[in-house]
């Protein structure tokens, strides 16, 4: 005796199922292509983008992580050296701090990425 499940389709039905079937997914076509696209993605030219610095005497430790082989507890050590000096005044200050890394910070400083130290000087010399 062959096992016949109860919900099985008679002849009959299957070109009403097919139809249903095809209407729902022209319902789903539909609403699908009703949502609105995103915007597009606009990438703006390299000259208009403003050039990121750190700048070693006023910015939190989470920004000074940008630079090159600095983690959070190096950067906070060095915010902390900040703190207790002063401020720095030379680069050498900064690299005497235990963990930064002498070379990477120098090519940083080079390159423009690090506000130079002596312009930051300057500016707390003359504030009132």
């Amino acid at each position: 005796m062959r096992f016949v499940p109860r919900a099985a389709l008679r002849g009959g039905d299957r070109p009403s199922v097919a139809a249903l079937l095809l209407l729902w997914g022209l319902v789903a076509l539909v609403i699908g292509a009703r949502r609105p696209s995103p915007p597009p993605l606009v990438v703006e030219p390299a000259s208009s983008v403003e050039r990121l610095q750190v700048d070693l005497n006023r910015d939190p430790w989470p920004r000074l992580t940008l630079l090159e082989g600095i983690g959070e507890t190096l950067a906070r050590r060095i915010v902390e050296v900040r703190e207790s000096l002063g401020g720095f005044r030379r680069i050498e200050e900064v690299l005497e701090v235990r963990g930064v890394p002498d070379l990477p910070v120098r090519r940083a400083l080079e390159s423009g990425l690090i506000v130079p130290l002596d312009e930051g000087a300057r500016e707390r010399e003359t504030a009132p």
